[in-house]
C-alpha cells in the first residue's frame, strides 16, 4: 500500500469522517479479522482517529469462502 495513499484517505477521514464500513467477521476466538477496509484501518490510525465503523459478517466457512468474500467486497 502505497503511503502516499494512505496520508490521502487520512486527510479525508478528518475532513469528511468514514463514508463506508469496514467489513470484517468474529473468529472463534472472539477476534475480529478484516476482510475489507485495511486502507480505512490504516488511515484511521494514521489520523489519530480512535474507532472505524466496522459491519460485522459471518465467520466464514473456510479459506476459499473468505478468498471470495474479500475479493466481491473489494471489486463493489
Amino acid at each position: 500500500i502505497n503511503p502516499a495513499q494512505i496520508d490521502e484517505y487520512a486527510r479525508s477521514m478528518l475532513a469528511h469522517g468514514q463514508q463506508a464500513p469496514a467489513a470484517a467477521y468474529e473468529d472463534a476466538n472472539g477476534r475480529i479479522t478484516l476482510i475489507d477496509g485495511h486502507c480505512r484501518l490504516r488511515a484511521a490510525i494514521a489520523a489519530g482517529i480512535e474507532r472505524l465503523r466496522v459491519e460485522l459478517h459471518p465467520a466464514p466457512k473456510s479459506e476459499a469462502e473468505l478468498y471470495l468474500r474479500s475479493r466481491q467486497l473489494n471489486v463493489e
